[in-house]
């Protein structure tokens, strides 16, 4: 049913962010901002079907659906579907770590007052496009630390209706070291 697998637009909305999202840093943009603005919408979309999401155990049973005499596997929940990607080792996980990695790695020198006034001396920098491009890019790193809280926060319940349906699907508690 639609109530169980979630609405038709969230799915919609799940398939085009995926893909969208693990090409965004590979693509070429005129303003560094749109990168970044990309980035934010999807991982948005991604936030909130998580936030909307609660595992129950009918996301965690094989059920299958017949059209015109074949028999297909049912499609689960988004955020069963997010939950999963998010728990193994897949694009999504480490897109995500990546944007976060980047953070941390770049905030510092990205941000500091200091390099702002020193680039709008050394050529007519735009400071309001540096300020849009920093906006961005930090939504973008905190809706990746608000997705692995979520994660952390849902993953007890989740891992534990996993493991009651004997799932063959290997998931690792996100409080455990990654291994990237």
């Amino acid at each position: 049913t639609m109530s169980s697998c979630g609405t038709l637009r969230d799915m919609c909305q799940l398939a085009c962010s995926s893909v969208i999202i693990f090409s965004f840093n590979n693509r070429g943009y005129k303003h560094p901002s749109e990168k970044w603005k990309i980035a934010r919408q999807c991982l948005d979309i991604f936030y909130t079907l998580l936030e909307q999401y609660a595992p129950i155990p009918d996301d965690f049973e094989s059920r299958v659906i017949e059209v015109q005499g074949r028999t297909y596997p049912a499609q689960k929940s988004v955020g069963y579907e997010l939950m999963q990607s998010l728990l193994k080792q897949s694009a999504l996980l480490k897109k995500i770590m990546y944007i976060i990695s980047y953070g941390v790695s770049n905030t510092m020198c990205c941000m500091s007052r200091q390099r702002l006034t020193v680039l709008h001396q050394i050529k007519n920098f735009d400071e309001e496009r540096v300020k849009n491009d920093s906006n961005q890019f930090e939504s973008s790193l905190l809706l990746c630390l608000q997705i692995v809280q979520l994660v952390l926060e849902k993953q007890g319940e989740f891992l534990y209706l996993n493991q009651s349906a004997a799932s063959p699907v290997v998931l690792t508690p996100r409080d455990q070291p990654l291994m990237l």
